[in-house]
């Protein structure tokens, strides 16, 4: 079914409001029927194409695939880089035999321990367009994202939540050549986001290819019932497809603009950021992991469950020691108007010592807070108006105190001031803004 227009429209006004010179948006106008998104950097050269993204999770299991699998991409990428750093605009696709193709994962497919049974069936990813109705949703230059539902017959219930494969539950080719599927338990959503990326431009990309590998193997080791899941990476010739839960219909931003509100009601405001935290909790604590891109348009909610799930890992990285940060593909991401001071005064220069530097699990807590504000009342806390120049919002970034509306209770006011601390060593973990009073009314 397609997504009400207002929510179309809602999507497209996102892509405008969020908007930056130092944000290159690819893939912003995503339709808010996708409950998940995710962001690969568009902009570095040398160091980011020389490190090799860390290997996938031991836990994960895999699956030779046909080459002619198919799959489609969401995202929304956002990323500042040093100058001098250039973009790809080639369009060329690969028509290379699956012998001579360079693998980018491997020449199979890469399961999350919590895959739905269903996608393990090579032969039906394969031929995704026969077994599921398929809609386009954005296409792009690098990426592409469709939402595939499994046509009725070949699963049971459209339902939240996932469970791994047993040998009973997988499906098989019938005798005839057809597709046969066993029927697919209540937990075992029929739907998922799919999102695939151009291999031949990614092969020309050697940092898109480190984004891609560590965008999944961070995804695929998350397990928490407020993060959009993912559950498979699949590859064949011409394409890179990453499989994801579909959450919900909407994200926070467009959940807002159809019910025509600009912002939320404070319990449900106090609702949705409590979900947010708990999913930075098992990111920060649980994986050593910083999502670096926090705001209502990457949260999405669950319309079985009420919840709200974090999604958009592309942003994403492991934090540890020097070695481990060698390893991953370091960029300057975000977005401008959600993005702590400590990113907005080298947004548009900085050395990589002054990038690690800067990077750190209180990004989140400082987002967090600026999606607090947004949800409650209904803008991002220093984006005055519409046609606010970049540079004068940057300067109250790093130097205005937020002004709250009235109408909002102390305790919220409070959990936004200390969210939006503006010094890093004094802003406060995701553990103690947990604890707030805010949160105990």
């Amino acid at each position: 079914m397609a997504p009400p227009l207002p929510l179309v429209a809602a999507a497209a006004a996102v892509a405008a409001r969020r908007a930056s010179p130092a944000c290159f948006l690819l893939g912003r106008f995503k339709n808010p029927s996708v409950a998940c998104a995710a962001s690969i950097a568009t902009t570095g050269e040398a160091a980011a194409a020389a490190a090799a993204a860390a290997a996938a999770s031991p836990a994960l299991a895999e699956e030779a695939i046909a080459p002619s699998s198919r799959g489609g991409s969401s995202s929304s990428v956002s990323s500042a880089s040093p100058p001098g750093s250039g973009r790809s605009s080639s369009s060329a696709s690969s028509s290379s035999t699956s012998s001579s193709v360079p693998s980018i994962f491997s020449a199979r497919a890469k399961y999350a321990p919590h895959c739905v049974p269903w996608l393990r069936n090579s032969k039906l990813r394969a031929n995704l367009e026969k077994y599921c109705d398929v809609r386009d949703v954005y296409e792009g230059d690098l990426s592409t994202v469709k939402v595939a539902t499994l046509r009725a017959g070949l699963s049971g219930a459209d339902g939240g939540g996932s469970g791994a494969a047993s040998p009973a539950q997988q499906s098989s080719p019938s005798p005839g050549g057809g597709l046969s599927l066993s029927p697919s338990p209540s937990s075992s959503p029929a739907r998922v986001v799919v999102k695939s990326f151009d291999k031949a431009k990614l092969l020309r990309r050697p940092d898109l290819q480190a984004k891609v590998k560590l965008e999944w193997e961070i995804h695929s080791a998350l397990d928490h019932e407020n993060v959009v899941r993912a559950f498979l990476a699949s590859e064949s010739d011409r394409h890179v497809g990453l499989f994801m839960e579909f959450a919900g219909d909407s994200d926070a931003y467009s959940y807002m603009a159809a019910k025509k509100r600009l912002a939320l009601r404070e319990d449900d405001a106090r609702a949705l950021v409590w979900d947010v935290l708990q999913a930075l909790e098992h990111l920060h604590h649980g994986h050593g992991v910083v999502h670096r891109d926090i705001k209502s348009e990457n949260v999405f909610r669950c319309a079985a469950s009420g919840c709200w799930k974090l999604g958009d890992f592309g942003s994403a990285l492991r934090l540890g020691d020097a070695r481990t940060m060698a390893r991953q593909p370091l960029k300057l991401e975000g977005t401008f108007s959600f993005a702590p001071p400590e990113y907005v005064a080298i947004w548009d220069r900085f050395t990589r010592a002054e990038l690690l530097d800067a990077t750190s699990f209180r990004l989140d807590t400082w987002s967090l807070g600026a999606l607090a504000y947004d949800v409650l009342c209904g803008r991002a806390p220093f984006a005055l108006r519409d046609d606010m120049p970049r540079a004068e919002e940057a300067e109250a970034i790093l130097r205005a105190a937020p002004a709250f509306p009235s109408g909002l209770s102390y305790a919220a006011v409070g959990f936004m001031k200390q969210a939006l601390e503006k010094d890093p060593q004094k802003r406060p973990t995701v553990r103690q803004l947990a604890a707030h009073p805010w949160f105990a009314g």
